[in-house]
């Protein structure tokens, strides 16, 4: 039987931050600080579908768009974050199997002051990766093995692996080490 779930939630947001400020800068040396009252406001979008294609099978499609903008002395900030995932699981008697890929992506755009400046204020940087995970049931209900990988690459860093190893015991329904 074919089964469909699907979640979408949303926020939105708007207010303000009391920040206590000490600002100071090199000769002609000069100090401010008080308190200002700091303006943020933002929402997200979240989506979440999940298909299950048989009895042990399963697609899942999910992503977010989240977006703030503040006002902080002695800078401002408007950044948007974006993300997307697909994920398909496999499970059998003895392995449990998600295979999967993502992409992140975060957007920001800074107001420079006299105080602070930015080299770059309009940055973008994006993050992908494929992903493998099995867990492997050793003893039904009380050990099992997880195997996995994640590989990612980031525009800042380059490319990378995240191996993942782990043994999981549960003594009882209530517990897991």
């Amino acid at each position: 039987p074919l089964r469909h779930e699907l979640l979408l939630q949303g926020d939105a947001y708007e207010g303000e931050i009391a920040n206590d400020f000490q600002l100071s800068a090199p000769p002609p040396q000069y100090a401010l600080s008080g308190r200002q009252l700091s303006e943020v406001q933002g929402g997200s979008l979240q989506l979440r579908w999940t298909r299950a294609l048989a009895d042990a099978e399963e697609l899942v499609l999910a992503g977010f768009v989240d977006r703030t903008e503040r006002e902080l002395l002695p800078f401002s900030e408007t950044r948007t974050n974006a993300f997307a995932e697909a994920q398909r699981r496999f499970r059998s008697a003895r392995h449990d199997l998600t295979v999967g890929a993502s992409l992140r992506t975060t957007h920001a755009e800074t107001g420079n002051t006299f105080q602070i400046a930015f080299a770059d204020p309009e940055r973008t940087v994006t993050r992908s990766s494929l992903f493998l995970q099995d867990e492997i049931t050793l003893d039904p209900g009380r050990w099992s093995l997880i195997l996995g990988g994640r590989i990612e690459h980031e525009d800042v860093i380059g490319a990378y692996a995240q191996p993942t190893v782990r043994l999981v015991f549960a003594p009882d329904e209530r517990q897991t080490w």
